[in-house]
């Protein structure tokens, strides 16, 4: 098992757009459109739509936790003490996407271990999968570095 850990200090999940019917797929498709090599309103718009659910999917709620942080503990099956991530966007394919960033050293579990200490593929992957079900994206990359 400590052959398959994943040495890193953080773990990046580019949230592709989501699942929908034709007619809105046309509308993203539209909305992407460039004019004069700049993003339309209306892509501007989208994308900052679904920047600011990841980023509400990301912050703690009254509970003290954030739905990403109980959706880790499901994953690593451990409690988290902290959890440090951030959402930014990217251009990918001509469309700005979510990024959400998490930082594997500075988030902990409750014993104070960093959560980089049992980073596997599989838990990669099992995230990927999440966060494509929690915002019904068609697609979620993971980079790890």
């Amino acid at each position: 098992m400590a052959a398959d850990i994943i040495k890193a200090s953080q773990a990046s999940f580019v949230i592709g757009p989501p699942v929908a019917p034709e007619e809105l797929k046309q509308l993203y498709r539209q909305a992407g459109a460039r004019a004069g090599g700049t993003t339309t309103l209306l892509a501007r718009k989208l994308a900052e739509t679904r920047k600011e659910s990841v980023t509400v999917f990301s912050t703690v709620t009254q509970n003290g936790k954030s739905l990403l942080q109980r959706m880790l503990e499901g994953v690593l099956r451990k409690e988290l003490a902290r959890l440090e991530a951030t959402v930014s966007e990217r251009t990918v394919r001509g469309d700005l996407v979510p990024c959400l960033t998490i930082s594997l050293q500075k988030s902990a579990y409750a014993d104070g271990q960093p959560l980089s200490t049992n980073l596997t593929k599989t838990v990669i992957q099992d995230l990927e999968g999440g966060l494509r079900m929690a915002f019904k994206a068609e697609w979620v990359q993971s980079v790890v570095s």
